[in-house]
């Protein structure tokens, strides 16, 4: 994602937050993509009766909250500093922009996004919904269906042909 990061670096701005504090909140809006340049961020998961399970903490170089930006979907998790954190952050309008400019970008992002989604699913043995995984085995018909899917929400989302 070189190109990619070298057409973000004009829109990127850096944030930092205290110990704690909770820098995304799971089910609501989310307009910010965050790198981890410093600091440890906690990221996890409450199931519909409350259950909560931490999915991963994440640590300089790493990054979140890239799904609700390149979705327009609420957040998936709940992202809270673990102790002070800077990050280098990029709005969805920038993002726009990065993909104005270089159209590209929305597959190679989009590969990114969908690699996640299988880890995720094979760390915790999730079977989704979309084929990717049938009983933990997986479908070779359906192993790019995440990533296409991904594709298709961003091109809508930021009117892309």
């Amino acid at each position: 994602l070189d190109e990619v990061s070298l057409g973000l670096a004009p829109v990127v701005v850096e944030q930092i937050y205290a110990g704690g504090e909770v820098i995304i909140r799971q089910g609501e809006p989310n307009e910010r993509f965050h790198l981890i340049d410093a600091g440890r961020v906690r990221v996890e998961q409450t199931s519909a009766t409350g259950q909560r399970r931490v999915l991963a903490t994440l640590g300089p170089g790493d990054f979140f909250g890239e799904h609700s930006v390149l979705t327009g979907e609420p957040a998936t998790a709940t992202v809270t500093a673990e102790g002070d954190v800077v990050t280098s952050v990029v709005t969805r309008d920038g993002f726009q922009r990065l993909l104005v400019a270089q159209p590209a970008a929305a597959e190679k992002i989009g590969a990114v996004l969908d690699r996640r989604a299988q880890e995720r699913a094979r760390e915790f043995e999730v079977i989704q919904t979309d084929g990717a995984l049938v009983g933990g085995v997986r479908d070779p018909a359906s192993e790019h269906l995440g990533a296409k899917s991904f594709l298709v929400r961003m091109r809508r989302l930021f009117k892309l042909s």
